[in-house]
């Protein structure tokens, strides 16, 4: 239960005197960073070595946003959904543990994935523009900070590695478009083949 604001009304001593209210102190940054960068370790373990370097700053940068969009980003009437709690934070872990040493293979690659992860985790959830570009500059400012990296040298280095598999889809619907109008044209040509086999048969019986 929050602190009266943001659509919560204070809720009166009488009523709260049939309850026993517990209150929980949040993590610190240091006890998630610590919690956050032994699950993300294990996990990069089989990973190259530039990518398992950059455990540390993801966890720190993860930790930061989360920090500062729970306190610039409260809650309001017409905003009441912008509550942000521990269970958006790992919903950005979960994305990333969800990568396999094949798909990403370099620093580049797992930056981009951790930046679409927190995209839609926490910017994807506002609903105003000046909040969205907010979030971007924030996000911006961390890659910078953190690991010295831009968004656009990300964002181009991600456009060499999508051409590939584009050029491979359009030949796999090409390639299925073509079997699926040649497959008609094939059957009626073996109907007239099958259906004259008994006939020359019977023609020969009736000669002998």
């Amino acid at each position: 239960m929050g602190a009266p604001g943001g659509g919560r009304n204070p809720v009166t001593p009488r009523y709260l005197r049939h309850f026993n209210p517990l209150w929980c102190v949040d993590y610190s940054q240091a006890s998630l960073e610590r919690i956050f960068s032994t699950i993300l370790a294990w996990h990069l373990e089989p990973f190259p070595g530039e990518v398992k370097a950059l455990c540390n700053q993801i966890v720190a940068m993860t930790a930061a946003i989360y920090q500062t969009i729970s306190t610039e980003l409260l809650p309001t009437p017409t905003k009441s959904h912008y509550t942000f709690n521990l269970r958006d934070m790992s919903k950005v872990f979960q994305g990333v543990l969800q990568s396999s040493p094949k798909t990403v293979t370099n620093s580049n690659e797992c930056l981009r994935l951790w930046s679409h992860e927190c995209l839609r985790v926490f910017s994807d959830r506002m609903i105003e523009t000046k909040d969205t570009e907010w979030f971007f500059q924030l996000l911006c400012t961390m890659l910078k900070d953190k690991c010295k990296k831009e968004w656009s040298a990300l964002i181009e280095s991600g456009e060499v590695t999508l051409t590939p598999t584009l050029t491979l889809t359009l030949t796999l619907t090409l390639t299925l478009a073509l079997t699926l109008t040649l497959t008609p044209t094939l059957t009626p040509s073996l109907s007239p083949t099958l259906a004259l086999t008994p006939t020359r048969r019977t023609c020969c019986t009736a000669t002998s």
